[in-house]
C-alpha cells in the first residue's frame, strides 16, 4: 500500500452566525480516512481534515461497521471491504470497489444515528436490526413517482423515515465508526437485504461551496480527473416532502 504524506491543509473556516455556533469551544474540522485505487490499480491511503458539516460528512456517514453487503464469494462486514474488491449491486451486478471513506463521529457533531429494526420495510427488509448514518439513502418504490413520472425506483433519506418505532434516531454514547463506498457510477446494494444508495455527490454546483471549500473537497477523491469523470446519479432524489406533494397534486 502506498501512502503518500499529507500535504493539504484547512485554514480557520468561520462558524455560521447562529446562537448554536456561538461556543468557542466547538471545533470546526474533523479528520477522515480514505482508500482508493490509484491509476496504477494500487490502493492508496490518505487522512485529512474535513469540515464538520454537509456536504463533507456525507461522503463518510452512511454504513456502522459490522453492515454486511453482498460479494461475489458471499456477505462481507463493511470494514473489511477495501477498494478492488467486488460487490455485488442491484443495479449492475458484481462492481469494483474504487474509493471507501470513514470517519469516527465527535460529540461536537450532534451526529445522529438511525437504527432500523428486523424486518421494518416488509419481510426480511432489513433482515436484521440495523444501524445507519446520517448519509444513507433508501431506494424505494412509490405509487404516485410509478404513476405521475414513470420512474421505477426513487431515493430517500433514510432519516425523512424516521417513526419512532421502527426506525428510530439514535444518538451514540460514544464514537461510532461510519463509512461510505463509491463505485464508477451510483449503484444500490442490499445492506442485510435493505436497498441503499452507494455514495454520490450529485452535481458539484448544488453543492453550494466556495472556492476554497470546494478545493478541499475535491480533494477528497484523488481517483478522480474531475468529479464529473462520474456518471448523473442513477436514482431521483426525493424526500418525504415531495413525495407528500406529488400525492396531493
Amino acid at each position: 500500500m502506498n501512502i503518500r504524506p499529507q500535504t493539504a491543509s484547512i485554514r480557520e473556516i468561520p462558524a455560521p452566525s447562529s446562537p448554536a455556533s456561538a461556543s468557542a469551544q466547538e471545533p470546526l474540522i474533523s479528520r477522515a480516512d480514505f482508500l482508493f485505487l490509484n491509476n496504477r490499480g494500487e490502493i492508496e491511503d490518505r487522512n485529512r481534515p474535513i469540515p464538520l458539516r454537509a456536504p463533507f460528512l456525507d461522503a463518510f456517514s452512511a454504513f456502522s461497521h459490522g453492515t454486511l453487503l453482498p460479494t461475489p464469494s458471499g456477505p462481507v462486514a463493511v470494514e473489511d471491504l477495501l477498494p478492488g474488491d467486488s460487490v455485488l449491486t442491484e443495479n449492475g451486478g458484481p462492481q469494483t470497489l474504487l474509493w471507501k471513506g470513514s470517519w469516527q463521529t465527535t460529540p461536537h457533531a450532534g451526529t445522529q444515528l438511525i437504527r432500523v429494526a428486523a424486518d421494518a420495510f416488509g419481510d426480511g427488509f432489513p433482515s436484521r436490526d440495523m444501524i445507519f448514518g446520517p448519509a444513507t439513502r433508501v431506494i424505494r418504490r412509490h405509487p404516485a413517482v410509478q404513476a405521475r413520472l414513470g420512474m421505477d425506483k426513487v431515493s430517500l433519506p433514510l432519516a425523512d423515515l424516521i417513526d419512532g418505532i421502527a426506525v428510530v434516531g439514535i444518538t451514540p454514547p460514544r464514537p461510532i465508526t461510519l463509512c461510505h463506498l463509491l463505485f464508477d457510477r451510483h449503484h444500490s446494494i442490499r445492506a442485510c437485504g435493505l436497498e441503499v444508495e452507494s455514495y454520490h455527490p450529485g452535481p458539484l454546483h448544488r453543492l453550494s461551496l466556495s472556492q476554497e471549500l470546494r478545493a478541499i473537497f475535491l480533494g477528497m477523491f484523488p481517483h478522480l480527473g474531475c468529479i464529473s469523470d462520474l456518471d448523473a446519479p442513477r436514482f431521483t432524489r426525493f424526500s418525504s416532502a415531495d413525495l407528500e406533494l406529488l400525492e396531493v397534486s
